[in-house]
């Protein structure tokens, strides 16, 4: 199968679709040397489509193999030169896959400067922004916590859980007003979940508590 001249190789081309498929499909069942199996014999007759370096670093990364994860991120990274939108978030993708792989080996300072970078990419991933936050709130970062919540709730104002969560992060710095406010706008997104019921009586609490 050729490739026409003058054309990048994409996905669309490739012969032996269905293996990559496959792989995507044992990947969501945890099944991940399997996966991995598939991706390698998709990418043996489809050398020129780096993408699927980037599904073999999330199968690596899921197992723990930090250093064979790292390596097939750095592919992708090394071939999305281009400015198009597609190679953007691919890269910001590859990024973000290197700084969770560092997070599993516990060095948080590594994480956040490659989750930096793919957010600087792809700065309308509102997940991302969220789970930075999340990055920097599990480890009691809290300014930095509250300005990737934050950049999460610009992105997408209607999703509400950076709103819980800035609650929670409010909540920990003991400022029970912005606590409030955020709880509240939580409320308006999501009134009726079990969540709220929780929200609620915080609230509830919070007022009585500080006369507010």
């Amino acid at each position: 199968h050729c490739f026409k001249k003058g054309r990048r190789a994409t996905f669309e081309d490739a012969p032996e679709m269905e293996l990559f498929l496959k792989g995507n499909e044992l990947f969501k069942e945890d099944k991940f040397e399997d996966a991995i199996a598939s991706y390698q014999e998709f990418l043996e007759k489809n050398p020129e489509i780096y993408q699927v370096h980037f599904s073999l670093g999330n199968c690596y990364k899921e197992m723990g193999n930090v250093e064979q994860a790292l390596k097939e991120y750095q592919i992708v990274i090394e071939k999305t030169t281009g400015e198009e939108s597609k190679d953007r978030k691919l890269k910001a993708k590859a990024l973000a896959g290197i700084g969770e792989t560092y997070l599993k080996k516990d060095d948080l300072d590594s994480a956040q400067n490659y989750l930096r970078q793919s957010l600087d990419l792809n700065p309308e991933d509102e997940i991302l922004a969220y789970n930075v936050g999340e990055i920097y709130f599990s480890h009691q970062r809290l300014e930095e916590a509250i300005e990737y919540y934050i950049l999460a709730t610009v992105i997408k104002p209607d999703w509400s859980e950076p709103y819980y969560k800035l609650g929670l992060v409010y909540l920990n710095k003991a400022d029970n007003a912005n606590a409030i406010e955020n709880f509240e706008k939580f409320l308006e997104l999501e009134p009726d979940s079990e969540k709220s019921v929780n929200v609620k009586n915080i609230i509830k609490y919070l007022k009585k508590d500080g006369g507010f």
